[in-house]
């Protein structure tokens, strides 16, 4: 029998160390990486073996892992044009609002998948007044995800169908916190976005979105104990959790 396909928190982390820490070549730099990082972070645990690690390294060169070129830090102006790992030249002023976001409140470049995707909801979300910040940040986080997740084999995308419903009603500026949910149902929405819990690993890239998640009363349980996580999986349970929290926490997401 094949072996299980790597979680895909562990194939992500790995893409990101080749791509952004230069260490495409250096299996062994990897491995080390996580064993310093599993002394303190749980999340870390049960790391890949360094066989397993090369060959997710030779399967990333081969270009057979979703949308790696956007998994690289975004750089302006070098990661602006036409192209599909590129952020329009029409969206700059949001890319460098996005880029400013992240650096300022978590030290960090974001990538240029997440830069995308907030300057894309931010160019939806201006009238007739801009969205915040914040929210633009836990939504490009919510798409960047679901899309990486659409473009990974066997893996079924997210719905971010309420989602695109939010942006097309306008909802941060409705009066009615029903319309969205009545528009949905009339549409026969019946799927909201969800994470796996062998996903978790990877809110480490989604700063904003988990910083809801914390309040989650799955938060201790799961990021806290190791033994837990050396059990998860990406078949298992959804957890709508997520969505109602942001509900609660975010006014505008209803």
């Amino acid at each position: 029998m094949p072996k299980p396909r790597l979680g895909f928190w562990w194939e992500y982390e790995i893409s990101d160390l080749m791509i952004n820490k230069g260490w495409e070549n250096s299996p062994q730099q990897i491995l080390e990486y996580f064993k310093a990082e599993a002394v303190d972070d749980p999340r870390y645990a049960g790391y890949p073996a360094l066989r397993t690690i090369a060959k997710y390294m030779s399967r990333i060169r081969q270009g057979s892992v979703a949308l790696t070129r956007q998994r690289k830090d975004f750089e302006y102006p070098i990661h602006m044009g036409s192209g599909k790992s590129q952020v329009p030249w029409e969206l700059s002023r949001y890319a460098l609002d996005c880029l400013n976001f992240y650096a300022v409140n978590h030290g960090i470049r974001p990538s240029i998948g997440l830069t995308k995707r907030f300057a894309s909801v931010a160019a939806a979300s201006q009238e007739p007044i801009p969205l915040p910040d914040q929210q633009k940040s836990v939504y490009a986080e919510m798409f960047w995800y679901a899309d990486l997740i659409g473009a990974t084999s066997s893996r079924k995308r997210p719905s971010t169908v309420i989602e695109e419903l939010n942006r097309a009603t306008r909802a941060w500026t409705a009066s009615n916190p029903k319309r969205v949910p009545n528009l949905a149902a009339t549409l026969g929405v019946t799927e909201q976005w969800a994470m796996p819990k062998g996903d978790l690993g990877f809110l480490k890239y989604m700063p904003e979105f988990a910083k809801t998640f914390s309040d989650s009363p799955f938060y201790d349980e799961q990021l806290t104990q190791s033994d837990v996580l050396d059990e998860m999986d990406s078949s298992s349970d959804d957890f709508s959790w997520y969505t109602e929290n942001i509900l609660k926490k975010f006014p505008d997401v209803r």
